[in-house]
């Protein structure tokens, strides 16, 4: 009678590689920045909620995904502002509004009128979800573009990276 012992040891073939989530790549490939600028890790994890959320089965993941697209701008601004161009708090303390924070930022890096146009649609979206008592409907395609935008400014600002390609 054969007994287990007798069983010639097969190797099965080694799986193919995985490729790393995107969130995966995204913290490995912003890993340096991070390091050198750790002011700039809430804002690539914000982006990277972002993501989850739009992903997410939430009825209202548009609306969550868009307010904290555009609370990480506004927040990257200053952190831009604070920690990049080192304005002083005297200076900083004047800018009283978002859209004077705005204008201070774009003083030192360059972005289209018709990307300002943009942000400021999506910033007047944001505030009459959070402001207006009926609830606009917000379109994944929405979430996406304005995303698209912030990532594009958060790597002029501090040189993240958020595209699609493997690291």
């Amino acid at each position: 009678m054969p007994t287990i012992d007798n069983i010639p040891k097969r190797r099965l073939p080694s799986p193919p590689p995985s490729t790393p989530k995107w969130d995966v790549r995204v913290v490995k490939k912003n890993a340096a920045v991070v390091l050198k600028k750790p002011w700039s890790e809430g804002l690539q994890d914000s982006i990277i909620a972002a993501d989850m959320i739009s992903k997410s089965t939430l009825s209202q993941k548009n609306r969550i995904a868009l307010i904290l697209v555009d609370s990480t701008l506004e927040i990257a601004y200053k952190e831009y502002l604070v920690n990049e161009k080192s304005i002083g708090i005297a200076a900083f303390s004047r800018l009283a509004t978002r859209a004077d924070i705005q204008k201070e930022v774009l003083k030192h890096i360059s972005v289209s009128a018709a990307t300002v146009k943009q942000i400021e649609y999506y910033y007047k979206l944001r505030n009459d979800l959070i402001h207006q008592r009926a609830t606009p409907n917000i379109s994944p395609e929405q979430v996406q573009k304005y995303r698209e935008i912030v990532e594009r400014l958060l790597k002029k600002m501090f040189g993240l990276k958020f595209d699609y390609e493997t690291t």
